[in-house]
């Protein structure tokens, strides 16, 4: 999606799917569901991390805000708008995150703690600082200003 859209191109090849921990992913979703822990999750396979948190703060009873501190070790566009399988971001309340850890150790899965949903400004480290609602009407009516750009 982003060489696409940024690059105009399409190239490499689509990742590798690990079926086996896929489900263990689904597996930790569905018992942390069961238990009451999570509010909401988003996969980041299309458009990565950064559209995913976007979308999730799209909330239809009003729109929310995050902040977040991450550690990035590679290219900030990479790890921000990298297509991947297995990762999905969930909100929860603060009070709730031990138990979660439990379930996700118990798996025996990689985490990481990356902030908390806020009002309506949506930031990541120094890189992303935007209005939730300009953010919004951005993705809302991305169809209507392409094909307004076409005609």
């Amino acid at each position: 999606e982003y060489l696409a859209v940024e690059h105009n191109t399409i190239a490499g090849h689509a990742p590798r799917v690990d079926f086996e921990y896929e489900k263990k992913i689904q597996d930790i979703c569905y018992e942390a569901i069961r238990e009451g822990l999570i509010k909401s999750a988003h996969d980041c396979s299309e458009g990565g991390l950064a559209v995913a948190l976007a979308e999730s703060c799209f909330n239809p009873r009003g729109l929310l805000g995050v902040n977040i501190e991450m550690e990035i070790t590679y290219r900030p566009d990479i790890e921000l708008f990298g297509e991947s399988h297995s990762r999905i971001i969930i909100s929860l309340k603060e009070k709730d995150i031990p138990s979660l850890i439990k379930i996700i150790k118990k798996y025996d899965s990689p985490y990481q703690i990356l902030g908390k949903v806020t009002g309506q400004k949506f930031q990541i480290n120094e890189l992303i600082s935007c209005d939730t609602n300009k953010l919004y009407n951005l993705w809302y009516n991305a169809i209507q200003r392409k094909m307004d750009s076409v005609t």
